[in-house]
């Protein structure tokens, strides 16, 4: 008895260490799509400066197509981003669930070892009551 109760609480360690690991790793890529996403707004701002040397040696247009290269980078990386968010989340329902579904499977079993015991009891103490009453009719 003592032992499947360490057993349990062993599992159910184990159930809420997964449930955390999940949500560290969907915390992580939650942060790691906001850092993408300031860099992708940081390229979408317009630049500030407009250099007629700059223009003249076509540099301007070099610059808009890099920008518009390193968007399309980052676009591509945020929606690998965003597929990853999906997978994690899915991850930390399936993680939480389990360890919450266990949890209440434990407490249900608690609760009815509890009920069992003290019926034990009562019934002891009423075979004690009789034996009592007997005793005394006796």
């Amino acid at each position: 008895m003592v032992s499947e109760k360490i057993q349990n609480q062993q599992l159910l360690s184990v159930l809420q260490a997964r449930c955390d690991e999940a949500q560290v790793f969907f915390r992580e890529v939650c942060e790691r799509i906001a850092q993408t996403t300031r860099v992708l707004e940081q390229l979408n701002q317009p630049s500030e400066v407009e250099d007629v040397k700059y223009r003249t040696l076509g540099a301007d247009v070099l610059w808009r197509h890099w920008v518009e290269r390193r968007r399309t980078t980052i676009m591509s990386e945020l929606a690998l981003l965003y597929a990853k968010r999906e997978e994690a989340g899915e991850r930390l329902r399936k993680a939480n669930g389990k360890a919450k579904a266990f949890e209440a499977v434990l407490m249900k079993k608690q609760k009815t070892e509890e009920l069992t015991n003290r019926r034990k009891a009562e019934g002891k103490l009423n075979a004690l009551l009789l034996a009592q009453e007997f005793e005394k009719k006796s």
